[in-house]
């Protein structure tokens, strides 16, 4: 992939529940939390997930990490 101007790195919070089903027919849900970082087009679009993370922290360092090795401008969060 080419790195083009106006790309940036954002961080985005990912929830997800797996379901499993007992042999008893109960319902399992397991909460699966984290973070990832995303690389965006000029126009805010999310073309890829560069890495996945478990804490925030993690994540603004990687973020960071990337800014720098790649020239790429960051997304700050709100």
């Amino acid at each position: 992939m080419i790195i083009q101007p106006g790309m940036k790195i954002g961080i985005k919070k990912a929830h997800k529940v797996w379901r499993a089903y007992s042999r008893g027919n109960r319902v399992l849900d397991v909460p699966v939390n984290g973070y990832r970082l995303v690389l965006y087009d000029a126009s805010q679009k999310e073309i890829l997930q560069l890495q996945k993370v478990s804490s925030l922290d993690v994540a603004k360092l990687n973020q960071n990490e990337l800014n720098k090795q790649l020239g790429i401008k960051v997304i700050r969060e709100k």
